[in-house]
């Protein structure tokens, strides 16, 4: 199971229209890969994150 989780994150990492399908339907683009457990969890998790603000963060002070 972890292969297939690795090939997920694979190509949610290379693969933008992927990515893109990825953070419309989660469930659709995990279930592509046949995850389950915690691997699907996992997974869901990581398309919500994809999905969120991508921006840096950059701590305020002298080492800014």
């Amino acid at each position: 199971m972890i292969a297939k989780l690795e090939q997920f994150v694979r190509r949610l990492v290379e693969d933008e229209t992927f990515r893109e399908t990825a953070t419309r339907d989660p469930e659709g683009a995990v279930a592509q890969f046949g995850l389950a457990g915690p691997e699907r969890v996992g997974a869901l998790k990581l398309c919500t994150q994809m999905a969120g603000p991508a921006g840096i963060v950059r701590p305020n002070g002298i080492w800014a």
